[in-house]
């Protein structure tokens, strides 16, 4: 078990993310000590948030971390994060998630997303959300900005608890210094 991020929270070296086939993977998990799962809205269609939702009802909810994810165009605006992230809050049973993404941010502009920050700091001023990160899956070619520069960005923005990022053999360098500037 390590420290979170910034968040204070200690998981298990090995998280659970994705879309489970039923409830009972994810209680499974948490039997033998997994107690961070990841989700998203996009998953599924909400289907892996139903699916930690469902098996949340056996755990105790203190001792899991619960991230979720949005993905949204520029024009989104507060309201509709926060009617999207209550929806998602609905489909998982819980009165609050640990931590809400941008997802899948693919250039620094996105960061500083007026909609996403002001829907944050009302989720948490109502009790219904804990920490802000962000999520890139990688380099993309043609399209977006490198991981690097976008991570690195959310890094010195100081609003992000979290983050979510490629690193393997294909995005070491990258992944390094992300990490470095996180430290």
């Amino acid at each position: 078990y390590r420290t979170l991020g910034r968040t204070g929270f200690e998981i298990c070296d090995v998280s659970y993310g994705g879309i489970p086939e039923n409830s009972n993977v994810i209680r499974y998990c948490y039997d033998k000590g997994i107690n961070y799962f990841d989700t998203a809205e996009s998953y599924g269609n909400g289907a892996s948030e139903t699916r930690i939702g469902e098996a949340m009802q056996n755990m105790d909810r203190s001792k899991i971390f619960i991230t979720t994810k949005l993905h949204f165009p520029e024009e989104t605006t507060r309201e509709q994060i926060v009617d999207r992230f209550n929806s998602s809050l609905g489909r998982m049973q819980t009165s609050y998630a640990d931590a809400l993404y941008i997802h899948n941010v693919d250039n620094v502009a996105m960061l500083s997303h007026e909609g996403f920050h002001g829907a944050v700091d009302q989720l948490k001023a109502e009790g219904k959300l804990k920490h802000a990160g962000v999520s890139y899956h990688g380099p993309q070619g043609e399209r977006g900005e490198p991981m690097d520069e976008v991570l690195i960005a959310a890094a010195n923005d100081g609003r992000y608890d979290l983050m979510l990022l490629v690193y393997n053999h294909m995005a070491r360098e990258e992944g390094e210094r992300i990490l470095a500037a996180c430290k």
